[in-house]
């Protein structure tokens, strides 16, 4: 084998390689062209992510307030009804308290309110308030305590229309409050006396089972409800009040006497 032409080609080869390798480090530097920077105007910008502003709640509506009066008893006994209820949700929402003299809360104070034709009681508790929830177009809330055999009342606060959210104060007089004295049904005519209770007022009178009240206070009472009769007889303890009374036999007088707390008969 011969050798000899192999080994000047490789030589020829090498020769080239360094040829080119030496020229390339011979050769002056390229100038770089430096790049312009993008405009201001383009250059990508930062995000900036912003917190949302803290949402404000609206105003709470103020619920409408109701302020009864006192003055209204009653010495009717409440045929209460305390059974457990769903509500729709649809209902009137009514919070409140039960005020005395001068303001100051009522505990323990029975709250009745009517609606549907149905009655039911509620407690105040230690600072008076209640809370209620009733369905209905028109609900008839009153607060209450006894006093002896007598249930007082504040007069009656009515709400009427489309649910809503209620804030309502009902006022019991602090006085203790009293009376005639007598059991009475309904008459024609106004009230019929049914009992009197021994050394009360009505007895010392002269009342008798029998004898009919045709007015209280010179106001007629023939046609009055029970319950509204009855209450221009009750009053704070002490107060006087007037009556013209029909007797059985059929003599009509009028009479002047001064309410009492009756405890029992």
């Amino acid at each position: 084998m011969r050798r000899g032409p192999v080994l000047v080609t490789l030589a020829l080869a090498f020769l080239l390689v360094m040829g080119l390798l030496y020229r390339m480090a011979m050769a002056p530097p390229s100038a770089v062209v430096p790049q312009a920077a993008p405009p201001a105007d383009t250059a990508p910008a930062m995000k900036r992510v912003k917190a949302p502003p803290k949402s404000t709640p609206p105003p709470r509506a103020r619920k409408p307030r109701i302020v009864s009066t006192t003055g209204s008893r009653s010495t009717s006994d409440l045929s209460l009804d305390d059974e457990g209820e769903t509500w729709s949700p649809e209902a009137h929402r009514i919070e409140g308290q039960v005020l005395g003299e001068r303001s100051r809360p009522v505990a323990g104070a029975r709250v009745t309110y009517r609606t549907d034709g149905k009655r039911r009681t509620v407690k105040s508790d230690a600072e008076g308030r209640f809370s209620i929830k009733a369905r209905g177009k028109k609900v008839v809330l009153q607060a209450e305590r006894k006093d002896g055999l007598l249930n007082v009342r504040s007069e009656p606060v009515t709400i009427e229309g489309e649910p809503g959210e209620w804030e309502v104060d009902l006022v019991l007089e602090s006085k203790r409050h009293g009376g005639l004295g007598i059991g009475v049904a309904k008459h024609r005519d106004g009230l019929r006396v049914r009992s009197a209770v021994d050394g009360g007022p009505g007895q010392r009178l002269g009342l008798k089972v029998g004898d009919v009240i045709l007015e209280v206070g010179g106001t007629t009472i023939a046609g009055m409800g029970l319950r509204e009769a009855s209450d221009l007889i009750i009053g704070p303890e002490g107060t006087e009040q007037t009556i013209y009374v029909r007797h059985k036999e059929g003599d009509e007088m009028h009479y002047t006497f001064r309410r009492q707390v009756i405890e029992k008969y």
